[in-house]
């Protein structure tokens, strides 16, 4: 594919030119708030101003996700491009918390000697940020952010919230779900930009200005932080943390069947957004049933892993010197493929990752099956 092709490409489904109309409506707001911002020489609607940036880099993001959904996986990724979604996210995060870091720097600058500032366009400037934010909050539906809003962990504005709530109402009044944290922060820095112009009207307190802008750069800061962290955390292949108690239960659970003798170098990783993978060993006794032990590791496993790769081992006193292979079964959701021969040498611990030493391996008639899942999982047996 060209790159014209890639260009307008995305154009061609109805969602991406919805959010691109949307991208069309929002960006000549957006900079007319940081137009009203310079004439205002104020930092308070200059920080809040920030988040109609990260609303422009949200429609991005959401144009991003309709052409991944539409790539397939290639040999050289074989997961897809489904973490370009956490990279966008992760990228309009950090460079959110980038630009209130610089301000932060600014607003120190003015501490001890705040500058007039202009109050003739802070209202109206308010209202067209609050409009831009909820624009693009319900006019277009951002997976990628919205399951990472979800999943990370709660900032201390929504503790601060939660802990509020519990304090003045009851349990039985009390129908506390988790807000929406990009929500709290626009109507949390409205407010602070109305409570600045108020006070600056008063009594010309422009150190309010500053007093404003920092707040709101720490709400941005507290804000992204989360996502931020979260995102990072998929990028760098760690293990989902909320599905891990359930994998340690199945794993207790598989290691008692029948034949099984160990199970070892489980590695669990998060792919993308609600889709994760993993990896182990099991070994078996020779007389065990390498078939009806796969079947029962997937039925444990896939419900929490879309990705799942399964090495079996017999347990043997002989090393075979044939082909490694596998087959498919006759379900309509198994596949099979066959391994490279080894060339008349017998399979090492490299073959299966068993470590230094050498493990005994048993020997499988030429067509002897294993399971291979297409969508949930990928067996193996290493004969």
């Amino acid at each position: 594919m060209d790159i014209k092709d890639l260009l307008i490409s995305p154009f061609k489904d109805k969602k991406s030119l919805h959010v691109f109309v949307l991208l069309l409506l929002v960006l000549p707001l957006t900079c007319l708030l940081f137009y009203w911002c310079h004439t205002t020489n104020s930092l308070a609607l200059s920080s809040f101003a920030y988040l109609t940036l990260f609303n422009v880099g949200s429609l991005l993001t959401c144009m991003v996700s309709v052409w991944v959904t539409k790539q397939k996986p290639t040999p050289k990724f074989s997961y897809g491009f489904a973490r370009v979604d956490v990279l966008a996210v992760f990228s309009i995060s950090i460079l959110l918390i980038l630009f209130s870091t610089n301000l932060i720097k600014h607003s120190m600058e003015r501490i001890f000697d705040p500058p007039p500032v202009g109050t003739e366009k802070m209202l109206l400037g308010m209202f067209v940020g609050v409009f831009i934010h909820f624009l693009v909050t319900f006019g277009v539906s951002n997976l990628p952010l919205r399951h990472t809003t979800e999943a990370a962990p709660s900032n201390w504005f929504q503790r601060a919230l939660h802990d509020l709530c519990h304090s003045e109402l009851s349990p039985r009044q009390l129908r506390y779900s988790k807000p929406n944290p990009l929500n709290l922060l626009a109507l949390g820095g409205a407010a602070t930009v109305l409570l600045t112009q108020l006070l600056i009207d008063l009594d010309e307190l422009y150190l309010a200005d500053v007093a404003g802008s920092l707040f709101i750069c720490t709400l941005i800061c507290g804000t992204m932080l989360p996502l931020a962290i979260y995102s990072a955390k998929i990028l760098l292949q760690t293990a989902p943390e909320h599905i891990l108690p359930l994998l340690d239960k199945s794993l207790r659970e598989a290691s008692t069947l029948d034949g099984v003798l160990e199970i070892k170098n489980e590695h669990f990783w998060t792919v993308a957004y609600g889709s994760y993978a993993g990896s182990l060993h099991v070994r078996v006794r020779r007389d065990a049933n390498e078939q009806e032990v796969l079947t029962q590791l997937t039925s444990r496993l896939a419900s929490q892993l879309n990705d799942l790769t399964i090495q079996v081992v017999k347990e043997d006193l002989t090393l075979p010197s044939m082909p490694l292979s596998r087959g498919s079964t006759s379900s309509p959701n198994y596949t099979s493929r066959t391994l490279p021969p080894t060339d008349g040498k017998p399979p090492t611990a490299s073959h299966v990752g068993q470590g230094k030493s050498p493990t005994p391996l048993t020997t499988f008639h030429a067509g002897q099956t294993v399971h291979k899942h297409s969508s949930p999982s990928t067996l193996e047996i290493i004969n």
